[in-house]
């Protein structure tokens, strides 16, 4: 799978640290005076919803490399997943879901990371932006979830699973999402976020900071 992955998404080296290749098929990018951590949740992870002591979502040598980044970073990093990471609301496939010990964890870990970090996420064939309360990280952050662009949608999806700290969602409508950085520096950044829908119609729009 990780042959086809790399086949289907060539990723170029340029022999400096802009972009580096982490465990599995995660990577590092620097661009826009900020930091992406683009994680594989899939080659390492637990199976689900099993009360196991040594449970993880994303391993150790990735939490591992995931932590060495972070300390070195100098700008706010968006940690970007698959799955939703504060997807407890739900039954579908999450961090805070399948893995809740391992996310516990990771939060006491990524608490400690010096500049602001922000959530980006798929899979739930939905648009959402999700208020993360600052008991996990010490400052209020946000989870901005996209999906839905070419798969099937479902119009009932917030009313089934009702997302308790969502700001905006959209649900039943093929969908993307864009993310202007308009100011970024070491301790916060702001963002203008806007989620689309077929020909372009807006489907909702905000203005973010975080600020650590």
């Amino acid at each position: 799978s990780q042959e086809v992955f790399f086949t289907f998404f060539p990723q170029r080296l340029d022999g400096g640290r802009s972009f580096v290749r982490g465990p599995g098929v995660a990577s590092w990018w620097s661009a826009f005076g900020v930091n992406f951590a683009l994680l594989d949740d899939r080659s390492f992870r637990s199976p689900n919803s099993l009360d196991l002591p040594d449970q993880t979502h994303f391993g150790i040598d990735q939490e591992t490399w995931l932590s060495s980044n972070l300390s070195k970073a100098d700008a706010p990093v968006f940690l970007m997943s698959g799955d939703q990471f504060f997807g407890g609301y739900h039954k579908f496939e999450s961090y805070q879901g399948n893995h809740p010990k391992s996310f516990a964890a990771q939060m006491r870990v990524w608490k400690k990371s010096p500049h602001p970090l922000v959530f980006v996420s798929g899979d739930r064939h939905l648009s959402e932006i999700i208020k993360v309360d600052s008991k996990y990280l010490g400052y209020t952050t946000y989870e901005f979830t996209s999906s839905g662009i070419h798969a099937n949608v479902y119009p009932d999806a917030f009313e089934r699973a009702p997302s308790p700290n969502q700001l905006e969602g959209k649900a039943g409508v093929n969908n993307y999402t864009e993310v202007l950085i308009q100011r970024a520096n070491s301790k916060r950044i702001k963002m203008h976020i806007t989620a689309f829908g077929p020909g372009s119609t807006k489907l909702y729009s905000r203005q973010l900071e975080v600020k650590k």
